[in-house]
């Protein structure tokens, strides 16, 4: 799991598990572009469970907030427990 890497991927409005995108990724949408969002959504395929990815998802789009100044809003449970 360390050798992989979450990546912003803007278009989709999702961060997702390079290589994985469509297994592992963590779905976003904005309440009021760019001083608000929204974490909706975090998806890990069963395969890919139990290596922590959802929490390192999680965590980076909470990082990536922090850094931009983004207030956030957590309507995904799993984020919302890490907040």
């Amino acid at each position: 799991m360390s050798s992989h890497t979450i990546i912003h991927n803007p278009i989709t409005h999702r961060f997702e598990l390079e290589g994985y995108e469509d297994k592992a990724f963590l779905a976003y949408r904005w309440i009021n572009e760019p001083s608000e969002i929204d974490y909706y959504h975090t998806e890990v395929a069963p395969e890919l469970g139990g290596q922590g990815i959802g929490k390192k998802l999680a965590l980076f789009a909470l990082n990536y907030a922090k850094e931009h100044g983004i207030k956030v809003k957590a309507t995904c449970p799993f984020v919302a427990r890490l907040m």
